[in-house]
């Protein structure tokens, strides 16, 4: 965008006036203004120009002649030049000043209040010693650097030492709360769950406190990574696109996790399967296997039978894949989704259910010295805790059964 000279500015006034008149159309005025001004119709300065223009026109009407931008126009200011600035007088200067004008009994006192904060650091003989001293308050705002009202209010008002009362009356509801639920629930769940199981409301800010001074602490989920070979030759749409709340469509979400194998098993490893519903979170089959083959999958995904069109959402491992679970899902009214290669986060909701299991129950115990009908009884118990008592903020604090049982009706 230009800036114009006087003589083009008169040039566009002419041109306007003439518009105004009905001798030009108002298509060619703009077409001339736009053009000398070098904007185009599309530009996303195009109403600026406009409303420009409009303002240098009341100028000219008002016979203010000077029409040119005068940026870049006024008086260089030489080094030297304008206001001196007041000379810095430091702190130290201040006190040198002061400190030649006082009596000697005067500095002896404060020489004696400075000992005593350096040497015993105990802010009750600072206070004491500043209320008895003659010293007059501007001096002592110098001399300690502080400011004349934060003395006065020292000399003052009575200094009382701060006495914290601990409250005792609901450290026991609390613990047995805490571990009544595992020790998994933080204070925002313990807030939520005290209110609704003893009807007492407590602000989960007082419950965090509590839990710190008694140190009750939930255990930290630990990262953790499985890498495995997928199957990308077969290409399913990504229907979900991280729809994890299940806003559009009914979405069950499926995946197999690694679990270290108990003492009765030759394999490292034995293998879970889950399917949960997006929307509300709730474990809708699962299915815990020595192998990791094609029935460790088929076993609990060919159980589901829903009234309504719903979408099976999967990454890319070979039981997916298969035309045996592409078939039992399309037979049980469903429709195959799988995620973006590479994106563990296009099905989220799978990986986190699993990093709850482990969090809050597997990463507890030793897994090696279970027998492997321990583990399935220990994962049954887990899950029918989960989607019966454990409450979810992303639900309104409400267990994933409840939200299933309203979602079905």
């Amino acid at each position: 965008m230009k800036q114009l000279k006087s003589h083009q500015w008169l040039e566009l006034f002419s041109s306007y006036e003439d518009y105004k008149k009905n001798l030009i159309s108002k298509n060619d005025f703009e077409l001339k203004y736009y053009s000398i001004r070098g904007v185009s119709f599309f530009d996303k300065r195009f109403y600026e120009v406009k409303k420009y223009f409009m303002h240098k026109y009341k100028r000219y009407n008002l016979g203010m002649l000077n029409l040119e931008s005068q940026t870049g126009k006024s008086p260089k200011k030489g080094k030297g030049t304008g206001r001196h600035r007041k000379p810095k007088i430091t702190p130290i200067e201040i006190v040198k000043k002061e400190w030649e004008k006082m009596p000697k009994e005067q500095l002896i006192e404060i020489l004696e209040i400075y000992k005593d904060s350096f040497d015993r650091n105990n802010i009750d003989v600072d206070i004491s010693k500043i209320k008895k001293s003659s010293v007059s308050t501007r001096k002592l705002a110098i001399f300690f650097n502080k400011s004349k009202s934060t003395i006065h209010n020292i000399k003052t008002k009575e200094q009382r030492p701060r006495k914290r009362v601990v409250n005792n009356k609901y450290d026991q509801l609390i613990i047995d709360s805490f571990k009544k639920n595992k020790c998994l629930y933080g204070r925002k769940r313990l807030e939520i769950y005290i209110r609704e199981k003893y009807q007492i409301d407590l602000n989960y800010r007082t419950i965090g406190r509590i839990m710190k001074r008694l140190n009750l602490f939930c255990l930290i989920r630990r990262k953790r990574k499985d890498r495995e070979k997928k199957n990308t030759n077969v290409q399913f749409i990504d229907l979900v696109n991280r729809d994890y709340h299940g806003q559009k469509n009914q979405i069950i979400a499926t995946d197999v996790t690694y679990i270290p194998s108990p003492k009765d098993c030759e394999n490292n490893f034995v293998f879970l399967s889950i399917a949960i519903d997006h929307k509300s979170k709730f474990i809708v089959n699962y299915n815990l296997s020595k192998r990791n083959d094609l029935d460790l999958v088929m076993k609990h995904m060919s159980q589901i039978r829903l009234n309504k069109k719903w979408i099976a959402h999967s990454d890319h491992g070979f039981q997916y894949s298969s035309k045996i679970y592409v078939d039992i899902v399309r037979k049980n009214n469903g429709v195959i989704s799988m995620r973006r290669v590479g994106k563990s986060l296009d099905n989220r909701e799978a990986e986190y259910f699993f990093s709850i299991l482990k969090s809050e129950c597997l990463n507890l115990i030793d897994i090696a010295k279970l027998t492997f009908e321990e583990l399935k009884s220990l994962i049954d118990n887990f899950v029918l805790w989960y989607n019966n008592e454990r409450i979810q903020s992303i639900l309104n604090w409400k267990t994933p059964q409840e939200s299933w049982g309203a979602l079905i009706k």
